[in-house]
């Protein structure tokens, strides 16, 4: 992960202090200013995961924005269902 994450600054959560995920256990959460750089951050993650032998089951990824507005991300050509609320 600090490989794809390299020189991304994340989103500013308060003055001076940014996060680019959050990550507990086997769940992470990709924050990004837009779809585009959400879908150029997932890329990243798949290709880095790729070169471990692992992948990013696009089935189970999720887009939830901040303010209900749309958002358009893809995972290797794969529209990333979004969803209106954080799944339990």
């Amino acid at each position: 992960m600090r490989k794809a994450f390299k020189g991304r600054p994340g989103v500013q959560f308060e003055v001076g202090d940014s996060a680019p995920d959050l990550m507990f256990a086997d769940d992470s959460a990709v924050l990004g200013e837009d779809d585009t750089e959400a879908t150029d951050i997932l890329y990243d993650i798949a290709r880095i995961a790729q070169s471990f032998g692992l992948q990013i089951n696009a089935e189970k990824a999720k887009v939830l924005t901040t303010d209900g507005s749309p958002a358009t991300v893809y995972l290797n050509g794969v529209q990333i269902e979004q969803v209106s609320e954080k799944l339990a």
